[in-house]
C-alpha cells in the first residue's frame, strides 16, 4: 500500500435518496477496516453544484481521508445546448481515452481530476445497486452502455475492475450476452442476492472464486456519534419502544417503464384500500404509534395520503423525512418493526436487529423477496397483490408478539453474513496487492 495508486469507486448517486447514498457509505465503511481511506477515490455521478442533493458532503463529513471527484458526464445546473455539450464532449473524452489511452493519459491528467484519477487507478470498483438488467418490463441502452464505460475503460486501460455488490437481471436476448462479457471480464463480481447470482450465472460463465453472493454494502454501516444516537427521536417527540415504522413507494422501477407494465395510480389505489385500515386496527390493539417514512422524493405523496386517511380516523402518526441514512439506523433501532417497500429502508432496520415485513411489488422484481429470503425471513414477505386488511394485520401482530426473539436471531445472521464479507474482500484485497507489488518491483 506503499505505493499512489487507487481504488477508484464507481458512483456515488446523486439526488435525496438515503438508499442510493448508503450504498457508498456502506462500501466506506467496509473498506476503512481494510485498507487506508486516503488511497480511496469516489466519483460521484454530480458535481458539489447539487449542494444538499450530493453525496459528497456527507462522504467528507464521515470519510474525511476519502477523494470525491464529478464524473465526466456531470450535467448539473446546465440545460438545453450547455448540457447537450456536455454530454458530447464526456463521450468524445471517453472514446479517444479508449482508442489512444497513452496519448490522452499525458493530457487529460492535467485538464480534470476524473481522469488523472483513473489513470492512477491500482482497481476499478462499480457501485452496488440495482444496476444491470435487461427483461420485458425494463430496457434501457443508455443506461447499460452509462454503467459499463468506466468498466470498459478500465479494460482498455489495462486496469482491473470488480463490482460490489449488485442486484441484477432478469436476462432475455442479445443484450443480456453483452452484460455477460462485462461480467466475465471483472476481476470479480459479488451480487447482494442469490436470485441475482443464478441470473448471471446464466449469461456468464465464472472462474472459481470470482463470484459470490454478498450482503448489501448498507449492511457495514455502522452509527456515527454514539452520544447524540437518539437526538433523531428527540426531534420528533418519540420515545423507544413506542412506535413502528411503514416505508411506502408507488413509483415504477424507472421512468421509463411504461404505464401498462406499472401503473403507480394501481399500486395507490391497492395501497390506500389495506394500508390505512390495517394500521388504525394495530394501533387501537396495541396503542404503538405510527411513523411513515420517507426514505425517496418520489414516495411523499402516497405517504401524505396515507397520512391523511389517518388524521381523519383520529389515528396518533408522524410522517418523517430524513435524508441521513445514519438517521434511519438510528430512528429503526428503537422501532418496535417496519413495514416496508424500500430494499434499503429494510436494510438500516435489520442492521440493528429490528424486525421488518417487507412488501414487494412484481414489476420491481425481486430483490426484497430474495434478500429476506437469504436471511431466512422469507416468512416475513408479502406480495402487495396478495396483502389484504386480515392477512397484513396478522403479519404485524406476529412480528409484534415475536419481537425479541426476531431482533436475537437477525442480529446473528446480520453478523455472520458480515463477517464473511470481511473474509472474501480480505483476501481479495491481499491477493491482489501481493500481486501488484510482485509486477512493479
Amino acid at each position: 500500500m506503499k505505493d499512489c495508486k487507487k481504488f477508484i469507486i464507481f458512483y456515488a448517486w446523486g439526488r435525496r435518496n438515503s438508499g442510493d447514498h448508503a450504498l457508498i457509505l456502506g462500501a466506506l465503511d467496509l473498506l476503512s477496516s481494510l485498507i487506508d481511506l486516503s488511497y480511496v477515490v469516489v466519483v460521484n455521478r454530480f458535481s458539489e453544484e447539487m449542494g444538499s442533493q450530493c453525496p459528497t458532503s456527507e462522504i467528507r463529513r464521515y470519510f474525511p481521508k476519502v477523494e470525491v471527484v464529478s464524473s465526466p458526464f456531470d450535467l448539473t445546473n446546465k440545460i438545453g445546448v450547455q448540457r447537450l455539450i456536455q454530454y458530447f464532449k464526456g463521450v468524445i473524452l471517453s472514446v479517444v481515452s479508449v482508442v489512444f489511452p497513452k496519448v490522452f493519459m499525458k493530457r487529460a491528467i492535467k485538464t480534470h481530476r476524473f481522469w488523472a484519477a483513473l489513470f492512477s487507478a491500482r482497481i476499478v470498483l462499480l457501485n452496488g445497486g440495482n444496476l444491470f438488467f435487461w427483461h420485458k418490463i425494463r430496457r434501457n441502452l443508455p443506461r447499460i452502455i452509462a454503467l459499463a464505460l468506466p468498466l470498459m475503460l478500465a479494460k482498455r486501460l489495462g486496469i482491473p475492475y470488480a463490482m460490489l455488490p449488485q442486484t441484477c437481471g432478469p436476462f432475455e436476448g442479445v443484450v443480456s450476452r453483452l452484460i455477460g462479457m462485462i461480467f466475465e471480464s471483472a476481476l470479480f463480481i459479488t451480487f447482494r442476492d442469490s436470485d441475482s447470482k443464478k441470473r448471471a450465472e446464466s449469461i456468464a460463465s465464472f472462474e472459481e472464486n470470482s463470484c459470490a453472493e454478498l450482503p448489501d454494502l448498507a449492511f457495514y454501516l455502522t452509527p456515527k456519534h454514539q452520544d447524540t444516537d437518539r437526538d433523531i427521536l428527540k426531534v420528533y417527540g418519540l420515545r423507544p419502544g413506542t412506535y413502528f415504522c411503514v416505508s411506502l413507494r408507488t413509483d415504477r422501477l424507472g421512468s421509463d417503464v411504461k404505464l401498462s407494465k406499472d401503473n403507480p395510480e394501481v399500486t395507490e389505489k391497492k395501497i390506500l384500500a389495506v394500508f390505512p385500515q390495517t394500521m388504525r386496527d394495530f394501533e387501537v390493539i396495541t396503542g404503538l404509534k405510527s411513523v411513515i417514512v420517507i426514505q425517496v422524493d418520489t414516495d411523499r405523496p402516497i405517504s401524505e395520503k396515507v397520512g391523511e386517511i389517518l388524521q381523519n380516523m383520529r389515528v396518533d402518526h408522524s410522517i418523517l423525512e430524513i435524508n441521513d441514512p445514519y438517521e434511519y439506523l438510528n430512528l429503526y433501532h428503537d422501532a418496535r418493526f417496519l413495514l416496508s417497500f424500500r430494499l434499503h429502508s429494510i436494510i438500516f432496520a435489520l442492521t440493528q436487529g429490528t424486525p421488518v415485513l417487507g412488501i414487494w411489488r412484481t414489476p420491481l422484481g425481486t430483490k426484497i423477496p430474495s434478500m429476506m429470503h437469504d436471511m431466512e425471513l422469507g416468512e416475513y414477505v408479502i406480495e402487495l397483490d396478495d396483502a389484504n386488511i386480515g392477512n397484513l394485520l396478522d403479519y404485524m401482530l406476529k412480528i409484534h408478539s415475536q419481537r425479541e426473539e426476531l431482533s436475537n436471531n437477525i442480529i446473528t445472521k446480520v453478523a455472520d453474513r458480515k463477517n464473511s464479507a470481511r473474509k472474501f474482500f480480505k483476501k481479495l484485497l491481499t491477493d491482489m496487492t501481493e500481486q501488484f507489488n510482485s509486477t512493479t518491483s
